[in-house]
């Protein structure tokens, strides 16, 4: 990785808990100053539902930025923090340096800490191109030597949604209908 520049420039932020906020850490530009900063957020820092993102600038870390909407996610359990901080490592280190298979498509990284266990995610920009998806799953699997699964954001989007409307709908009871009818 060239220490001076690093082909793009990469956002890291925080969200201390699910449907929170995201709040903005820095901009890294070169690949020390990225190393520098990813070794201030550890994953045993990390209350449950936090979570840091390293994603291409101008890219949020949300389902519905239009640079992630067509896309869908690599996903992978971990029990430990030692863990989650390893394989975040892994995968911004490959990030930063364009290593995935056409890596222009790749958007970023993510480390959440759930109640008792951690989750990284890789996030790509097409869930269409079946042949970009398979690639980059067998990168993971050489680089992590275990099995990964990828959830394209449609499906999430779909389920939101779904949930969305529910929410939204009226709620009768027996009673409502019965006096609503006199």
């Amino acid at each position: 990785i060239n220490a001076e520049y690093m082909g793009d420039s990469w956002s890291i932020s925080h969200r201390q808990a699910t449907m929170v906020s995201l709040n903005a850490l820095e901009t890294c530009y070169t690949s020390q100053g990225f190393y520098q900063l990813l070794d201030k957020y550890k994953a045993a820092e990390l209350s449950p539902c936090a979570s840091i993102h390293v994603f291409r600038c101008g890219i949020q870390p949300t389902y519905e930025d239009p640079c992630n909407r067509n896309g869908g996610h690599f996903k992978l359990g971990l029990d430990t923090p030692e863990d989650a901080d390893y394989h975040m490592y892994l995968l911004c280190r490959d990030l930063i340096a364009g290593h995935y298979p056409q890596a222009h498509s790749v958007n970023g990284v993510t480390l959440l800490r759930k109640q008792h266990t951690y989750v990284v995610k890789l996030w790509t920009r097409n869930s269409l191109d079946r042949a970009h998806v398979e690639s980059v799953k067998q990168f993971l699997i050489g680089l992590f030597g275990c099995s990964i699964k990828f959830y394209p954001h449609k499906y999430i989007l779909q389920t939101l949604r779904n949930a969305q409307i529910r929410a939204a709908a009226p709620v009768f009871t027996t009673s409502s209908r019965l006096n609503s009818s006199t």
